[in-house]
């Protein structure tokens, strides 16, 4: 199963206000495949989409999305 953490929302470079959720992407094959959002919620400015991380700037909000585990992600 491959997991991905992406976010569906864009914001402009100088909106430091607009908050979206980390969306989990859990996908098997063609057959599954699952968006379900997390509780973490961040500013999509910070958001490196390439590292599929929050920004290096950012170490608390990368703390708790570090922390989340395959367990969390069966409980929702």
């Amino acid at each position: 199963m491959k997991l991905l953490f992406l976010i569906r929302k864009k914001a402009k470079a100088t909106d430091l206000e607009t908050l979206a959720p980390i969306y989990v992407r859990m996908r098997e094959g063609r057959k599954f495949d699952k968006w379900i959002p997390s509780r973490i919620i961040v500013n999509p400015n910070y958001w490196d989409s390439r590292e599929e991380c929050v920004k290096k700037r950012n170490k608390r909000i990368k703390l708790n999305i570090d922390t989340i585990t395959h367990d969390d992600l069966a409980a929702i």
